[in-house]
């Protein structure tokens, strides 16, 4: 994660600051140059997933839909515990 925080930092994408109580943790922030990235790539984005998607037969797109919520509890079970 840090690498990837890092390389948004370099591009100007991301803003970093250190928290001033511990200095091990480092805030972060979308620049104006990202939410202008973000504004264009989601559309984009979007409109990519709803064409790969058009060619699914409903039935498939339900039971895509259920797996990936499925996969998501999961996830979501697992960084639960993981907190505490």
């Amino acid at each position: 994660m840090t690498k990837r925080a890092r390389r948004l930092v370099e591009i100007g994408l991301v803003a970093r600051r250190v928290d001033d109580r511990d200095r091990r943790v480092a805030h972060l922030s979308l620049t104006e140059r990202g939410r202008e990235f973000i504004m264009r790539l989601v559309p984009e984005q979007l409109e990519y997933e709803t064409a790969l998607l058009a060619g699914l037969p409903a039935e498939k797109e339900r039971e895509l839909a259920d797996l990936l919520g499925e996969l998501l509890l999961m996830l979501e079970g697992r960084l639960g515990g993981m907190l505490g």
